[in-house]
């Protein structure tokens, strides 16, 4: 089993991977990059032609993977629905399937109404947590994790005697910080390579806000005002969404 990491180890998100056997090409997120060579990419720039995303970074040149190339992956798994690793699936060929949580499919289809540009047309095939499913001759078990984006996953793919284990976004502070034992306890202890998210890598000083005070925060605020308040977050992030509309019933 062979690895190959187009884009995501020296920047957070914009995640591609490849994972390929003798038999089988497997792409494990297909994210939109936050930076290119440490700028942030506008949101703009996905209005821009293929070629011209080709020619910017945006798109990594991968071949067999784009809707105007003869396909040669057998699928993607798509880990949640943050943009940064699922933001480049409209731009895949048709003819590959894309295999996503049932969490996952309802997310970017909602988050739709909010996009200033095309939707993402996905060849959809839902895959349950915790139950096997194989992909040519490479066998992939998700995991429910705890991560802001709803029904995140994470990957443990075994083929050709080996295994690897990719974490995807995820935390221990949120309102399922459970998964993430859970995930410890069952995912294999004999793997070959673990891929795992490295976003707070080097911020030890920096105060992580669990989910349980981050809404006993939002309830005190509403609490202090006397009108209508306003309420912004990020549109997949549903558990924030849900503390706020909480201190509701502590007036």
């Amino acid at each position: 089993m062979r690895l190959t990491i187009y884009r995501g180890t020296h920047e957070i998100g914009g995640t591609l991977i490849e994972c390929s056997t003798e038999k089988t090409r497997l792409l494990i997120d297909a994210g939109y990059p936050l930076f290119l060579n440490g700028m942030p990419v506008e949101t703009k720039a996905a209005l821009l032609s293929p070629e011209k995303l080709l020619e910017i970074g945006v798109l990594p040149a991968i071949d067999g993977l784009y809707s105007w190339d003869k396909p040669s992956f057998d699928a993607v798994i798509i880990s949640h629905a943050h943009i940064d690793h699922y933001g480049l699936t409209k731009y895949i060929h048709h003819d590959i399937p894309i295999y996503v949580s049932a969490g996952t499919e309802t997310l970017i289809e909602l988050s739709q109404t909010f996009k200033i540009y095309d939707s993402y047309p996905i060849n959809a095939h839902k895959f349950k947590m915790y139950e096997p499913f194989s992909i040519g001759d490479i066998l992939v078990k998700p995991y429910l994790m705890d991560h802001s984006a709803f029904d995140a996953a994470a990957f443990e793919l075994k083929g050709e005697g080996k295994t690897l284990i990719y974490s995807g976004d995820f935390r221990g502070h949120g309102r399922k910080a459970v998964c993430l034992d859970v995930f410890i306890q069952n995912a294999s202890k004999q793997a070959d390579l673990l891929l795992i998210e490295g976003t707070m890598l080097g911020r030890l000083d920096e105060k992580v806000m669990t989910e349980d005070l981050l809404e006993e925060e939002i309830i005190n605020e509403v609490k202090s005002r006397n009108g209508p308040v306003l309420f912004q977050c990020s549109r997949t992030v549903l558990l924030t969404l849900f503390s706020f509309c909480l201190s509701y019933f502590h007036f």
